[in-house]
């Protein structure tokens, strides 16, 4: 058993890292590839293999490398105190726990009010759930010079650039840009900059979502037929607060060159004055459509939606009123084409 410890623990620390500040992929499989090593360990074990020596008191073990102190088994329970395995507490709902206030309080208002009159639920939480689960941090960001490689989903997307730099196959991304491809359509590498990168990836359905990477086994057994089209917008020009504020006229400036669209998908970048309002596509024209402030703020229902605010019109809705607030309104409206497959 020792050398199996020693084998498993010293060359194999999974560190919480994982798990906070820039979440990757790996984070799903550190608890996998900790069970792995273990049972790999115990076979090699088992068959008369060693591990280290001292793997945690040593001068280059895990306390010093690791823990940054000595191991203290009273930790681990004894004598008086009780066994740390026998204290298991149960989460009384099956999600991460700084978010179960959240869902509590949909619960609550889900025996009030009827599901489809309720369009955000707000809940007061403490700093770290906000940054760890809340929707106010635009995920993922790749960090300074990450790449993520290329791949395709099932589902037509846009995807807006709305901070940092990067490129984008052999195309130099930044603020603001906007990309729309077709579903099944691959794109990158995604290399972000010396700065990092945001992205905000926006689809109309989640089924079929997760990524596909070339080269993987199996990939193209994956692929279906598409109007494969991957469209990188040049960098769109937002006003100043001044301009904008006492503009006019509304103004629908198309994202893409529109003699290249042949179907219901559309982008357009919405400019309006203080206080002013118009109409939204038709919602069933298409396959429903975002709407984004990129700059300015959003008058909804009542409140004030800032920049980077999204709201969703379904295609079996009603015509949707996109007013500005008191500064104006410079908005990213994007339709998607009627489903195909």
């Amino acid at each position: 058993m020792s050398n199996c410890i020693a084998m498993a623990v010293t060359a194999n620390v999974i560190l919480r890292q994982v798990r906070v500040d820039h979440l990757t992929m790996f984070k799903v499989a550190a608890a996998g590839q900790a069970a792995r090593t273990g049972v790999f360990a115990a076979l090699l074990a088992r068959t008369g293999m060693e591990g280290p020596h001292l793997p945690f008191e040593g001068r280059a073990g895990w306390c010093t490398y690791v823990a940054g102190e000595n191991l203290s088994f009273r930790a681990f329970g004894g004598k008086d105190e009780p066994f740390k395995i026998l204290a298991t507490r149960l989460k009384i709902r099956p999600c991460a726990g700084n978010t179960i206030s959240s869902v509590l309080a949909a619960e609550k208002i889900a025996l009030q009010v009827p599901v489809e009159h309720i369009e955000m639920v707000c809940v007061e939480v403490y700093k770290a759930a906000k940054t760890a689960s809340g929707t106010l941090v635009p995920h993922p960001q790749p960090l300074a010079n990450e790449t993520i490689l290329p791949h395709f989903h099932g589902n037509t997307q846009f995807q807006i650039f709305p901070a940092g730099s990067g490129v984008m196959g052999k195309t130099p991304v930044q603020p603001l840009m906007l990309q729309y491809k077709d579903h099944h359509t691959a794109y990158g590498p995604l290399v972000a900059g010396a700065h990092g990168l945001t992205f905000i990836a926006l689809r109309n359905r989640t089924g079929d979502s997760a990524p596909v990477y070339l080269g993987k086994p199996g990939y193209k057994e994956k692929l279906k037929p598409s109007r494969r089209r991957n469209w990188i917008s040049s960098p769109i020009t937002l006003s100043t607060r001044p301009v904008l504020q006492y503009r006019r006229e509304a103004s629908w400036d198309p994202v893409f060159e529109p003699e290249k669209i042949d179907d219901e998908m559309s982008a357009h970048l919405l400019r309006l004055g203080g206080a002013m309002s118009t109409s939204g596509p038709d919602p069933k024209a298409g396959d429903g459509y975002y709407v984004f402030v990129a700059n300015g703020s959003l008058a909804m229902n009542g409140d004030t939606l800032p920049a980077w605010s999204m709201v969703f019109v379904e295609p079996t809705e009603e015509a949707f009123e996109i007013k500005a607030g008191r500064s104006g309104l410079e908005a990213l409206v994007m339709q998607f084409p009627k489903d195909e497959h």
